[in-house]
């Protein structure tokens, strides 16, 4: 009979594997994983993967060794990268007759993307905590928030298995909804709730509106994050935290510590940029806890959007929002010049703040 340590071992080595499988159909399919699918091909060739599953071990090995998890942790957190693309270039030029990759002089790049560089095996660290804590972020998110949300077959294998007292390791290849499928609904709600507004005459208006840089300019705290974790995982399991098993928790508990050591490694990049950084570290683009993290992050924003407007209709997608008001009856004690206003000037009135100086001018 095996003991309980080469049990958590086999138990873990089975978790690794199904993270890795995951990450690797979420890079197969994302529009920016060119980088990290060449990673997958030179570790896989390096790992000899199709022949032997010695990685995962040694992994699991050094996961459950509390001086294994600190060496790890160093060594991993120095390889921490930001790769930057352009995403926008403005040009000078009267003549564009040719298209190419190579800049003209009078070219300027004007905006820049800035995505997170890990190893592979960091990638596999994100996934496992997404299947370990990350995925109960998900499960409280409200059904208006459609962008990077957790598969509904693999959050309800998760759960079952939490509550039977496993952990999920199904090889079930994807983690994430479709990200096409998700838009369609979150644009198509918006869509159907103006039609039928309009087929009851009633008139509508949508807003689309976006949060502006949101993953460089958010910040995270992990001390309520780990909090909300807790207590989310108490009220749906009805245990406390002390009920834990104590490898389990230590596990958990490392790996949170990895993943905030991760955001600020990354967000300390950004010292030298014009990035308004505070203590908080901000989400990193390109890692797989920020999808979770960041809807986490605006969940107060949407419960105030829906108990607060109370509009027709709200949904988001990650930074974009569509919101639909429906029409009021006109108050008499208005002047046809006060409701002869664009929805610009709404906007820019009573949801952009400027300086009272500027206004004065």
């Amino acid at each position: 009979m095996p003991d309980n340590g080469e049990k958590e071992q086999k138990e873990l080595t089975n978790q690794l594997k199904s993270a890795y499988r995951k990450f690797k159909t979420y890079t197969y399919y994302d529009n920016y994983g060119a980088i990290n699918r060449g990673k997958i091909a030179n570790f896989e060739t390096k790992e000899s993967l199709n022949a032997n599953d010695d990685f995962f071990k040694r992994l699991a090995e050094d996961l459950t060794d509390e001086r294994k998890r600190k060496r790890l942790l160093r060594r991993l957190s120095r390889r921490i990268n930001v790769l930057c693309y352009p995403k926008s270039i403005r040009t000078r030029s009267k003549d564009k007759s040719m298209l190419g990759n190579i800049p003209e002089d009078c070219d300027k790049i004007e905006k820049l993307n800035y995505f997170i560089d890990l190893d592979v095996e960091s990638h596999i660290l994100g996934a496992l905590w997404i299947l370990r804590s990350g995925w109960i972020l998900d499960h409280r998110l409200h059904k208006n928030c459609h962008g990077n949300r957790i598969n509904k077959e693999v959050l309800a294998k998760i759960e079952s298995s939490e509550k039977d007292g496993k952990r999920y390791s199904e090889p079930t290849p994807f983690l994430f909804e479709p990200y096409f499928k998700r838009y369609q609904v979150w644009r198509d709600k918006g869509l159907d709730t103006v039609e039928k507004l309009l087929e009851k005459e009633e008139n509508a208006i949508m807003l689309s509106l976006d949060f502006k840089e949101y993953y460089y300019t958010s910040t995270i705290n992990f001390e309520k994050l780990k909090n909300d974790i807790d207590t989310a995982k108490s009220k749906l399991f009805e245990t406390s935290n002390d009920d834990l098993d104590p490898f389990e928790k230590e596990l958990d508990e490392f790996l949170l510590e990895y993943i905030e050591t991760i955001f600020k490694v990354y967000t300390g990049k950004f010292e030298r940029n014009n990035y308004d950084i505070s203590d908080l570290p901000m989400i990193p683009i390109g890692f797989l806890p920020s999808l979770i993290i960041s809807n986490w992050n605006l969940q107060a924003f949407d419960q105030a959007i829906l108990d607060i407007i109370n509009p027709a209709y709200y949904g988001r997608y990650v930074d974009d929002m569509l919101i639909v008001f429906k029409s009021h009856p006109e108050s008499g004690s208005f002047s046809k010049e006060q409701l002869d206003v664009t929805v610009e000037e709404i906007i820019r009135k009573y949801f952009i703040p400027h300086n009272l100086d500027e206004d004065e001018n």
